[in-house]
């Protein structure tokens, strides 16, 4: 276990810093890294699905990702509108050229509309949950609010990992995930509560919503890792990837961080 948590301390130092630094200075640097993980988080997903069988359009697809990214900056600006136009060109072109070369029967068909809805997920899943980062550092709180979620998250996944491995005898969900423990995942849950509360008291937040929203950060992060399980599952691989030493590809990483964006979000607007 400690040659496996030196792994994930050294591919964890390899990307963290970059990410604070980019939270913290926000604008147009925060912009390029999410478009950046936007395109890598894209191009693994439609990696993974097509060893599924799937045949996902990888320029549409990024495309509609880093454009979701933009629009969360730009708010639609002019230059967005642009590139939105461009994207629905390119769509309809590919739609048509690829509807004259199969065959026109039910199966075609469906292998047609299935490669599109997957072509759309995947920039919607990256893209579109990566783009509320953005929106976060807009809001007023926003430098505080990003701690939430970097934080929460990284204290739920590594807690959990740790409390799963020493303690961990209950699997939680075997049929998706062998290794993850109702331990590990209690665990989780405490110190994201504890990191949420902790990061309510620095920026002198109301505590109990605070600690609440690093709960539900905890909660959201363990369902993100679970669904990209699933679609591992489906592509039957391992990993998304092998960009981060110990951890795999950026999916990997940043799954639970994904889906505690817009909860970061909704509570930013509403609540503080």
């Amino acid at each position: 276990m400690a040659r496996e948590l030196a792994i994930r301390i050294v591919g964890g130092l390899v990307y963290a810093p970059i990410s604070f630094l980019m939270f913290y200075w926000g604008g147009i640097p925060l912009l390029l890294e999410a478009a950046v993980a936007a395109i890598i988080g894209v191009s693994e997903l439609f990696r993974m699905m097509s060893r599924a069988g799937y045949r996902p359009f990888y320029a549409v697809g990024i495309a509609t990702g880093v454009l979701l990214v933009c629009d969360a900056h730009a708010q639609w600006h002019a230059a967005t509108w642009v590139l939105a136009g461009s994207v629905m060109f390119a769509l309809a072109r590919m739609i048509a050229t690829e509807w004259q070369a199969h065959e026109r029967t039910g199966e075609a068909r469906r292998q047609l509309l299935n490669d599109w809805l997957i072509t759309l997920f995947g920039a919607s899943y990256v893209g579109g949950l990566i783009s509320f980062g953005i929106l976060i550092r807009a809001l007023p709180n926003g430098w505080a609010l990003s701690l939430f979620a970097i934080l929460g998250t990284a204290a739920s996944d590594i807690f959990a990992y740790l409390i799963g491995r020493m303690w961990g005898r209950h699997k939680l969900v075997p049929a998706i995930s062998p290794k993850k423990t109702i331990e590990g995942a209690i665990g989780g849950l405490v110190f994201s509560t504890l990191t949420g509360w902790l990061v309510g008291q620095w920026f002198a937040l109301p505590l109990a919503p605070a600690a609440i929203l690093g709960l539900l950060i905890g909660g959201v992060s363990i369902a993100g890792d679970l669904g990209e399980s699933v679609l591992k599952r489906c592509a039957g691989v391992k990993d998304a990837g092998a960009w981060i030493p110990g951890q795999g590809g950026l999916l990997d990483v940043i799954d639970g961080f994904l889906f505690a964006l817009p909860v970061v979000y909704v509570f930013g607007v509403f609540v503080f």
